[in-house]
């Protein structure tokens, strides 16, 4: 039990150690059609309460995406509760993530609560589940851990992967006070992914001329009508008309 409870931390799921047909294993010979076992191969074992059941368990919480930034499993697109100005955004973000946007580049800017995070976290998500390689980073902490990469002499790694990974979510671009070097280390991911045209979402709660007096560069490839839609999300705070409702 104490193995089968190991390989649950490690992997996310594991087989039932009292699993009376694959006996803890996990696996079990499929049968023939004259339904004696096949001993050439191995299937996961589909008992009730076993490592079938244990890892789709593991998949509906979203766990397997928490290493690409996606931490709240309920910020699905079908969790999603429309209000009045949201529908542009929600047909933005719905339409990378199903692949029928005509534009790999998003910038979506409106006031806090309005539901960005909520449609980046969905986007991130299905982009994943689609087999779409894609990380979630809200920009302040994308600067925190390029800054805790220093140390370990790896920056330089990660820009590179987050310049060439299929699919790029950087969420809350809203301080004029950025340091020259985290600015430094966002064009060169950004210019990199624009030059590719890789999907890149980008939001705020700037409106888009602030975006220019912060970063011109970022303005200038977010901005860009060839690859890019701008999208304005209008609804109103959903954390303060629920405070509001009670």
């Amino acid at each position: 039990m104490a193995e089968n409870e190991q390989l649950r931390q490690l992997q996310g799921y594991a087989p039932n150690p009292l699993c009376q047909v694959c006996h803890g294993s996990g696996w079990v010979h499929p049968l023939k059609y004259d339904m004696t076992p096949d001993y050439s191969k191995v299937i996961l074992c589909k008992a009730d309460d076993c490592v079938e059941d244990s890892k789709k368990t593991w998949l509906t919480t979203g766990q397997p995406l928490t290493p690409y930034g996606v931490t709240k499993r309920l910020q699905t697109f079908e969790h999603y509760k429309p209000r009045s100005g949201t529908q542009a955004s929600y047909d933005a973000f719905y339409t990378l993530a199903h692949g029928t946007a005509q534009k790999p580049f998003l910038l979506c800017y409106g006031s806090t609560g309005c539901g960005k995070t909520h449609l980046c976290q969905a986007l991130t998500a299905k982009l994943n589940r689609r087999g779409i390689k894609t990380y979630y980073y809200s920009i302040p902490s994308l600067f925190s851990a390029l800054k805790k990469a220093i140390d370990d002499k790896e920056v330089e790694s990660w820009v590179s992967v987050l310049s060439k990974c299929p699919g790029l979510v950087l969420d809350d671009f809203a301080s004029e006070t950025y340091s020259d070097w985290a600015l430094g280390k966002l064009h060169e991911i950004i210019d990199a992914r624009w030059t590719d045209q890789l999907l890149t979402v980008v939001t705020t709660n700037k409106d888009v001329q602030q975006i220019q007096q912060i970063s011109p560069r970022l303005y200038s490839r977010m901005c860009d009508q060839d690859i890019s839609k701008v999208v304005q999300n209008t609804g109103s705070d959903y954390r303060t008309s629920k405070r509001v409702t009670k």
